[in-house]
């Protein structure tokens, strides 16, 4: 009898399994790289070691992070690109997708918001927040571009 129950759950877990639809992408199993990378950062030897380190771990997949910033929490303007001097650059961010696709890495491109007062950024409150998100908007479709163009399989807002 305890056997025929054990068959009976592993039948209807295999089913279940079987029903729950992929993701087009796949599985990703991996880690966050870069994440409070400044300009520079994401190029040289040091990155591409780091990049290949962490594909050594069986990970099939990384999430680029990068910060663009506000000065202050209550701010609405959002700096990034050449406006951003500190941030890992767009030349970085290429640099690590194509690092992570030498390694066979899926990758999934994620920009952050960060107060440079430190202000954690759960804890944003623009002045105005009509403007903050036309600005957040505006930053985030640039780098959905960059992602795309560059065959990202995935873009985290």
């Amino acid at each position: 009898m305890k056997f025929k129950i054990q068959v009976l759950i592993m039948v209807f877990c295999a089913n279940l399994c079987a029903a729950v639809p992929q993701s087009p992408i796949g599985f990703f199993k991996g880690f966050s790289w870069g994440t409070f990378g400044r300009n520079g950062d994401y190029i040289g030897p040091r990155a591409q070691e780091s990049m290949r380190t962490m594909a050594q771990t069986g990970a099939n997949a990384v999430s680029i992070v990068f910060a663009m910033s506000m000065p202050t929490k209550s701010s609405t303007e959002i700096f990034y690109n050449d406006k951003n001097p500190y941030m890992a650059s767009d030349e970085d961010v290429r640099n690590a997708i194509r690092l992570a696709k030498e390694n066979n890495l899926k990758i999934m491109l994620k920009p952050t918001v960060n107060c440079n007062d430190g202000t954690w950024r759960g804890q944003i409150e623009p002045a105005d927040w009509n403007k903050w998100w036309g600005n957040y908007s505006v930053a985030m479709t640039y780098y959905a571009k960059l992602a795309q163009d560059a065959n990202c399989e995935a873009y985290c807002i």
